[in-house]
């Protein structure tokens, strides 16, 4: 038979529905009176023993729907699921987590550097980037922790991150020398008094300590390259390569017309230098006044640039040859006076103005 208010199959002389706990009422088989009918819907079902197994099938027990209890769990995960995934997020977005790179590990000593420069972080306009703490020294080597704060602009909950750098002196000295060095013939070279020398840590460095590497020869004209090499503290070398350029601007036929005279020793009056051009030969004698006065030709080796002064070799024949190492002063220009180094120290000479 079936429950006249739920119409799902019950069995016979059953007083209340097991589907939906109803008194069925109209039912032939009650014999109970209208006191029963008070009775709570949680009294025990009396099921008939004896009941025609020829009608009964599993068509007619009705078993709970266990695929829609599944589906309502799946539906209660998910609500849950998406409900701590929105909390994660919007935790995430008050509190986002930075990714902060080191750019480099070494810094070269002696430079200025600004420590910000020194890191990445992602997404940079999403946070607030400071610099706790550092040990940070340039001007020495060795390794240096800095503490930089990240903090999100959203909120106050920095993160504290420590990278360690290290100081380090990879560079050569600064050799501060012109390309060339100009000196006059037989001038003496000073290359360290043209040059200066520094260096990113160790600063302002000797000149001294620059070696060089060459040997011009200032008493020929010519180009001479030489190499300047010069170390800091740290070991680091640096070269500079110049050229010495030692110049002649001497005048022989100027400088022999000073002294193109006949001269009389200031200290001996009675002593004479005769000095004259025979085609394009120097000659210079010497002697007593109106005496037989032995010499010879002469070479002037090196004039000075200014044309004042000058060295030669007097080939000198008397009662024998000898070559005699000279010297010229002419002092004062205009003067009419000069010293003389015969090969036996100087004498002053003046400009003989007798026959």
């Amino acid at each position: 038979m079936k429950c006249p208010f739920c119409a799902k199959d019950i069995f016979p002389g059953m007083r209340f529905c097991p589907h939906c706990g109803k008194l069925v009422t109209g039912n032939t088989t009650s014999a109970h009176s209208e006191e029963q009918l008070a009775e709570p819907v949680t009294q025990p079902i009396t099921v008939p023993l004896s009941f025609d197994k020829s009608t009964l099938s599993f068509q007619d027990i009705t078993i709970p729907d266990k695929k829609k209890q599944r589906n309502m769990i799946l539906i209660i995960v998910a609500i849950i699921v998406l409900l701590a995934g929105a909390a994660a997020a919007y935790f995430l977005l008050l509190h986002p987590k930075a990714e902060v790179t080191q750019i480099t590990k070494t810094i070269e000593a002696g430079t200025e550097i600004d420590p910000l420069t020194l890191i990445a972080v992602k997404n940079s306009e999403n946070f607030d980037v400071t610099v706790k703490s550092s040990d940070l020294n340039t001007k020495r080597l060795g390794d240096y922790t800095i503490v930089y704060m990240v903090t999100p602009k959203k909120n106050t909950d920095g993160q504290e991150h420590a990278f360690v750098f290290t100081v380090q002196d990879t560079t050569p000295p600064q050799i501060n020398a012109p390309a060339t060095i100009s000196i006059l013939k037989d001038q003496k070279l000073n290359v360290i008094a043209n040059i200066t020398v520094t260096d990113n840590l160790d600063g302002i460095i000797d000149p001294a300590t620059v070696a060089i590497s060459g040997n011009p020869d200032t008493t020929k004209k010519g180009t001479y390259p030489i190499t300047l090499f010069v170390y800091d503290q740290a070991g680091n070398k640096a070269t500079a390569e110049i050229s010495v350029i030692v110049e002649d601007k001497s005048d022989p036929v100027a400088f022999f017309k000073q002294i193109n005279y006949n001269w009389e020793f200031v200290d001996e009056l009675e002593k004479m230098i005769v000095i004259r051009k025979e085609g394009n030969t120097y000659y210079m004698y010497t002697g007593y006044k109106e005496s037989h006065c032995p010499g010879g030709a002469f070479v002037l080796e090196h004039i000075s640039p200014d044309n004042l002064t000058a060295t030669g070799t007097w080939m000198y024949v008397d009662k024998e040859y000898k070559e005699i190492p000279i010297k010229f002063d002419l002092g004062k220009p205009g003067d009419g006076k000069m010293k003389v180094d015969l090969g036996s120290g100087w004498r002053e000479v003046r400009i003989y103005k007798g026959n």
